[in-house]
């Protein structure tokens, strides 16, 4: 049943503190049109005993009824907005409809009344409830207190303010997010900004709201000892030469340098002060903020019934907690890990509390247990990131890669068709491309099971397919900060290894994007960039913990694993690449039908796996190579010839 609206929440003290201002300000504003009309003192007497005093009473018991209509009454002040003042607006301008309509039809004949008082009102009553209320906003923008006020008026904020002193670095739309969100204070950071900097001389002097631009970042000396400058905030992208300048010379000040995440959503048009974080190597990558349409994203998930496999991963997690941010009906999170798990909920949990969601400690590839979980709550969208990804160690155990990968895609991919999912999110990898190692032949398996599927079934299948993630469990990332904590050495298999990377949230809002534009029966890729040497992005970050490599830190080189190549693909020369609607989301067009007869290959696979493993293994390469050879140029699996390689 709808809820009834309500303007008048009862036992609410602000709410009668508002209405009483308003009625005030009603009564002033009526008297004013007045004044302003008949400037005759004597007319003036005569309007006032014959026509205000009679009229006044209803006028503001009107407005009053109307204003709350439009929820005036219900709002803070403190966080008055555009859409307010656009309420106020609407309000005056049905006030006046009805004030016209009541004095005409009740009270007074048509001529006896004038009707420029109720126009000179209706601009006074919008002009002063939209001042007083942007002047308490603004109020409490500057602070808190006759402290807040005295700054704004005394233009000396920046000093006036308590909290640890901090510059903002550049003048640009993120920037003002930040300083906006650090003026309004809404999350009791303690930091009180004294000014920006940039490097771009036209800024120089500049006021944003209400503080200095106090020169380019080289000032920074100057800057520091003049304001004691003890942290700077960086809310854009940075060049790369330009972020390391940055970082080395916030180090010999001994200023703390934060990052705003690039990732972070523009919904509500500010960046959370709480969401600064210390520099890390993504960074360093000169990656632009990925963007996604987020009203697309909200209507595709909010109210949908959703079941994450994996969720307990860095891919898993992470999509946990971005779906959650747009209120699923339920989300059901599955891991094998009881500590992913675990800690998964500590975390969910403070953050989404009065969401639905469902944890569950469970192998994918236990068919029985997974369909009482569809059964119970029938979910509408599966995003399969269960898989085992650590390449050496899948080399050296065959059969368990490919009965997680294998196997247990096929089980949650059937039980989607038998209960009716909308749609099957396959979580890939560029390492399905060419495969050189057994992670990379099970997820190109589990590819075109995800395209053969599709072919079979109401359910939509869609596989996303991306490259390596910074900061996943057992990246390179977290390898070399331990590390380079313990003084080195920093191990690289060797200089010339290359890879594809980007960070674990725009990937996911990526992946969340992709399955707004995508189609079943699709392969998709996220657009990575330029692949990076591993042996720069170890230099990298050596500098950024504040040392110099080979000086205070080695790097050396162990060689090879097995199943490592040197550099990776996202997609084989046989594969078309076509645009999508987003322009770090690519299509891949899958030529031929390389995945007919797959589904009785797989049952084989499945079946005789856990008495010949390797021999499995080799059948599965075969047949790859066999649908290669098969469709020829329409195809885009070729294989490596490393991948038979013992």
């Amino acid at each position: 049943m709808k809820a009834k609206r309500s303007w008048y929440p009862s036992g609410n003290l602000n709410w009668y503190l508002v209405l009483a201002v308003d009625a005030a300000i009603f009564a002033f504003s009526y008297f004013l049109s007045y004044s302003l009309r008949f400037e005759d003192a004597q007319e003036l007497e005569i309007h006032y005993h014959s026509r205000f005093l009679p009229t006044a009473p209803w006028i503001v018991a009107m407005k009053i009824v109307i204003f709350g209509y439009f929820g005036l009454h219900r709002g803070m002040w403190r966080y008055t907005s555009l859409a307010d003042l656009v309420n106020i607006l609407k309000a005056t301008v049905v006030s006046f409809l009805f004030s016209m309509l009541f004095m005409f039809m009740y009270l007074f004949p048509f001529s006896e009344f004038s009707r420029s008082v109720l126009v000179i009102d209706m601009v006074i009553t919008a002009g002063i409830i939209s001042l007083f209320r942007v002047s308490i906003r603004l109020y409490f923008s500057r602070g808190s207190g006759q402290r807040g006020l005295k700054s704004i008026f005394s233009g000396q904020e920046a000093q006036g303010r308590e909290g640890i002193p901090v510059v903002i670095y550049r003048v640009d739309e993120r920037g003002e997010m930040l300083l906006r969100s650090l003026l309004s204070n809404s999350t009791g950071h303690h930091l009180r900004p004294v000014g920006m900097v940039d490097d771009d001389p036209r800024h120089n002097g500049v006021m944003i709201h209400g503080l200095p631009v106090l020169g380019p970042v080289s000032n920074l000396p100057e800057i520091t000892e003049r304001f004691g400058i003890k942290e700077l905030l960086i809310a854009s992208r940075v060049e790369v030469a330009q972020f390391e300048i940055i970082s080395r010379m916030c180090r010999e000040l001994n200023i703390h340098m934060r990052v705003a995440p690039a990732f972070l959503d523009e919904r509500r048009n500010t960046i959370d002060a709480s969401a600064l974080r210390n520099a890390r190597i993504e960074d360093l990558l000169s990656r632009d903020p990925v963007k996604v349409d987020y009203s697309t994203v909200e209507n595709t998930f909010h109210g949908k019934r959703i079941l994450v496999t994996g969720a307990g991963g860095s891919i898993g997690a992470q999509l946990a907690k971005q779906i959650a941010e747009f209120g699923p009906e339920t989300l059901i999170l599955v891991d094998k890990s009881e500590n992913y798990i675990h800690q998964l909920e500590v975390d969910l949990s403070a953050r989404f509390g009065q969401l639905n969601i469902v944890y569950r400690i469970l192998n994918i590839t236990n068919g029985a247990r997974l369909e009482k979980i569809f059964e119970k709550y029938k979910p509408q969208f599966i995003f399969h990131a269960a898989a085992h990804k650590h390449v050496p160690l899948m080399e050296r155990d065959k059969e368990e890669v490919i009965m997680n990968n294998v196997g247990g895609m096929r089980t949650v991919a059937d039980l989607a068709v038998k209960h009716g999912a909308r749609r099957f999110i396959l979580i890939s990898t560029d390492k399905a491309v060419n495969p050189s190692n057994a992670m990379g032949v099970t997820k190109r398996v589990c590819e075109l099971y995800m395209l053969h599927k599709n072919k079979q079934a109401d359910t939509e299948f869609l596989a996303v397919r991306f490259g390596n993630v910074l900061g996943s469990n057992g990246s390179v990332a977290p390898i070399f900060m331990k590390q380079i904590e313990s003084r080195g050495p920093v191990t690289v298999t060797h200089p010339d290894m290359e890879r594809f990377f980007m960070t674990i949230p725009e990937a996911v809002l990526l992946i969340l994007q992709a399955v707004t534009i995508g189609e079943g029966g699709q392969l998709y890729i996220l657009s990575m960039g330029e692949q990076v040497k591993i042996k720069d992005l170890a230099e990298k970050m050596i500098r950024l913990a504040g040392f110099t490599p080979g000086k205070d830190i080695e790097i050396t080189y162990t060689g090879l694993r097995p199943g490592e190549k040197l550099s990776e693909e996202l997609v084989s020369e046989r594969e078309a690449v076509l645009d999508t609607a987003h322009n770090k989301i690519k299509r891949v067009a899958v030529k031929g039908a390389p995945w007919i007869g797959i589904d009785e290959e797989v049952d084989r696979w499945l079946n005789e796996c856990s008495q010949e493993p390797d021999e499995t293994y080799r059948q599965i390469v075969d047949w790859l190579k066999g649908r290669q050879e098969q469709v020829g140029e329409d195809d885009g699996s070729r294989i490596s010839a490393h991948t038979v390689e013992r």
